[in-house]
């Protein structure tokens, strides 16, 4: 199943229906208790380790920034600048924005949730920490120039 179904089973719900059989579906009171939440076996303890408390809207939280990640990268968008949260805006009205180390981050915290083996895993063999310690930083990308002749401009990565 794709990231985003999952995002949608782990929203709060909605309204179904018409006028008048229209009814509320309560996601968290059908889905996630007793049904959902077994899903994710290391849920409790990677929010505990986050300082934060397991429920739905943790792990709803959890897996849409991954899912925005997911799709940054499937469609081999920059992540040097960060990758923007859809429909996120902090208090100053800017979109959110996460950096690629924090997407990794997520990306771990939804992995210990769904098996605490997988996070170590992916830890001991991802190559992604030591692409972040090596990664552009926006100031880096600026191109530096020399003139070749008055008029003339060359640059002078290799």
């Amino acid at each position: 199943m794709h990231l985003r179904f999952w995002a949608g089973l782990l929203d709060r719900g909605a309204y179904t229906g018409r006028d008048p059989r229209r009814v509320r579906c309560d996601y968290d009171l059908v889905l996630w208790r007793g049904v959902l939440d077994r899903a994710f076996p290391g849920g409790r303890a990677t929010a505990r380790a986050d300082g934060e408390r397991w429920g739905r809207t943790y792990a709803h939280q959890v897996v849409t920034r991954v899912n925005a990640l997911r799709n940054r990268v499937a469609h081999h968008e920059p992540l040097v600048a960060g990758y923007p949260l859809p429909g996120q805006r902090g208090p100053d009205g800017r979109e959110r924005r996460r950096t690629a180390a924090e997407g990794f981050g997520d990306l771990l915290r939804l992995a210990g949730m769904i098996d605490r083996d997988l996070r170590g895993l992916l830890l001991a063999t991802s190559a992604v920490p030591r692409v972040l310690d090596r990664r552009p930083r926006p100031h880096d990308l600026r191109r530096r120039v020399a003139p070749l002749r008055p008029g003339i401009v060359r640059s002078s990565e290799p």
